[in-house]
């Protein structure tokens, strides 16, 4: 008999050994419901794994444009303690590890950066949530990146696009900082992982949505993509947050040789209502999206060679799935002579457009002093009035040359 036991639990054993599990999710308000945790809890993850708005650290008033405030230290603490002590999360927290990223919301105001003046007491309220010890690397640095090897072969890479981003008003704007740039190369080239996941608070990918992403820092994004060709890394998949719905992104860089799949999970304790597709569409890389409740899984097999990859909705069900194969993400170089880094998608001229009259609109408003859709929707008038005042001087040109056509003998 205990010949039998000690053989199923060597099988579970191996089984438990042969797949890694890193569960993710983003947009938790603390004064929102909770329902979501205790299906997390029932898949046993190894990690749960942050990606921004852990709370909602700032306040916001009715006004227009739409104003943002920070919060007191005392009052964020509070905020935090009410997460940390929250059954359902607590649950989670006491059965596996927990890493993290903040995006602008725990950052501590709406669309966040380099100015924020409170982001050093932030920082470490932020990584007191985490339980990250007080000799950590991390307490001293400016921002919260960082990097875990988690299982048999999984590196996890977190970047803070937060702490050292620039203002959308500035050209050629910076998302990470010259140290986080400098810090990203390194741990690509020297920390082992077959497979690297690599998170933040904000995507990557996506181009055309009229919220925060890498593309409002264009320069920024390309050099990002330009970082992972250079590390000839195979096995990168992408996680993200900030957009209160799950989406899937697919983008060929042609310096990896491989596809870049970006997975995000966003709508813990809030999402967006699916009547907003319309309004939040997403470009020509978007495979599939999900509106509800929301959080992710990444289940690894060393036996399979898979990653795979799905999103769940509060009930626990897989409402989207994605089986990548590790041969699926194997570098293999450039493609195509003479092209260089470079990949397949650009925002379109129409956006580009757009995101130069943002540009131009934060520039005159003190920084944080409004959200990204306010930002937006002036754009949106200004081009409406731009492109009106531009058709009735082209009318009023070539009615004046009819004119003239008509008084000639």
């Amino acid at each position: 008999m205990w010949v039998l036991s000690l053989l199923i639990a060597t099988v579970c054993a191996t089984q438990n050994d042969s797949i890694t599990r890193i569960a993710f999710g983003s947009c938790n308000h603390q004064e929102r419901r909770q329902d979501i945790w205790p299906s997390i809890v029932r898949k046993k993850p190894d990690a749960w794994v942050w990606l921004g708005d852990v709370i909602y650290a700032d306040t916001r008033a009715l006004t227009f444009p739409l104003m943002f405030a920070p919060s007191s230290i005392d009052s964020v603490q509070n905020k935090y303690t009410k997460q940390k002590t929250s059954p359902g999360y607590a649950a989670l927290a006491s059965q596996t590890t927990v890493y993290g990223v903040w995006d602008d919301h725990d950052y501590g105001i709406n669309d966040g950066g380099i100015e924020f003046e409170n982001k050093q007491a932030m920082q470490q309220l932020f990584l007191d949530f985490l339980d990250v010890p007080e000799d950590s690397l991390r307490r001293r640095q400016e921002g919260v990146y960082t990097s875990h090897r988690i299982g048999k072969g999984v590196l996890l890479i977190l970047l803070d696009v937060r702490y050292h981003r620039e203002d959308y008003g500035v050209l050629d704007g910076d998302m990470l900082g010259a140290t986080q740039w400098q810090w990203l190369r390194h741990t690509l080239a020297t920390e082992p992982g077959e497979v690297i996941l690599i998170g933040g608070g904000i995507q990557f990918i996506s181009d055309t949505k009229p919220v925060e992403h890498w593309a409002r820092h264009p320069a920024a994004r390309e050099k990002f993509f330009q970082v992972l060709a250079e590390s000839k890394r195979s096995g990168i998949v992408l996680l993200s947050g900030d957009i209160h719905i799950a989406e899937t992104h697919r983008l060929m860089c042609n310096g990896l040789g491989y596809p870049l799949y970006e997975f995000t999970s966003s709508g813990l304790s809030h999402h967006n209502p699916s009547w907003m597709r319309p309004f939040v569409a997403s470009g020509p890389t978007l495979v599939d999206e999900f509106y509800g409740f929301n959080f992710g899984v990444v289940d690894v097999d060393w036996v399979q060679k898979t990653v795979h990859v799905m999103i769940h909705d509060i009930d626990g069900s897989i409402v989207r799935q994605h089986v990548l194969s590790f041969a699926q993400l194997e570098y293999q170089g450039e493609r195509g002579a003479g092209q260089g880094y470079y990949c397949e998608s650009l925002p379109p001229v129409s956006n580009r457009y757009t995101l130069a009259v943002v540009r131009f609109i934060y520039s005159m408003f003190p920084p944080y002093t409004m959200s990204s859709l306010t930002a937006l929707i002036m754009a949106l008038v200004l081009q409406i009035m731009f492109t009106g005042m531009t058709m009735g001087v082209i009318g009023y040109a070539w009615r004046s040359y009819v004119f003239r056509l008509k008084k000639k003998p």
